[in-house]
């Protein structure tokens, strides 16, 4: 079994790849595409197939880190989420205080560190979700931003 399937994080390729898996917090992929592990972990966070599918707002969502339960953490943690992702996509965080996969994909939608520590959004900023290439969508997964967050 590759990394993926079995929910281990991934590191971007840094020959031009995107990210994927456990970095975008397997928003790329769809339920049945979801290896039993992270759908576990998904079921954990009052998730289905549809809601899952649908991209769109789950209950869950509205839970700060220190709210949910350990088993709800750790299926967080399953999927790629950490708890300044999940409370606030990293924008409490200086660029330095940032891991490194969330530097690289701030980078891939424009931000340096002078613009994150700024707050100062590249043009992706201005950008609908839809009009967004594939590549911008899962960097924004890496930072926590989903489509419902989005728009």
């Amino acid at each position: 079994l590759g990394a993926d399937s079995r929910c281990e994080p991934l590191r971007p390729n840094l020959f031009g790849g995107t990210f994927q898996g456990k970095n975008t917090k397997f928003e790329d992929h769809t339920w049945n595409q979801l290896p039993g592990r992270c759908k576990d972990a998904a079921k954990t966070l009052w998730l289905d197939q549809a809601t899952w599918d649908a991209k769109g707002w789950s209950e869950i969502e509205e839970y700060w880190w220190e709210d949910l339960s350990d088993d709800q953490k750790s299926a967080a943690v399953t999927l790629g989420w950490d708890q300044d992702a999940w409370d606030s996509k990293y924008n409490d965080k200086y660029w330095s205080e940032l891991p490194s996969h969330v530097q690289k994909a701030g980078e891939k939608i424009g931000f340096s560190q002078q613009r994150w520590d700024e707050g100062d959004w590249p043009e992706i900023g201005e950008k609908y979700w839809g009009e967004m290439s594939s590549d911008e969508k899962k960097a924004l997964h890496v930072l926590g931003y989903t489509k419902y967050d989005w728009e």
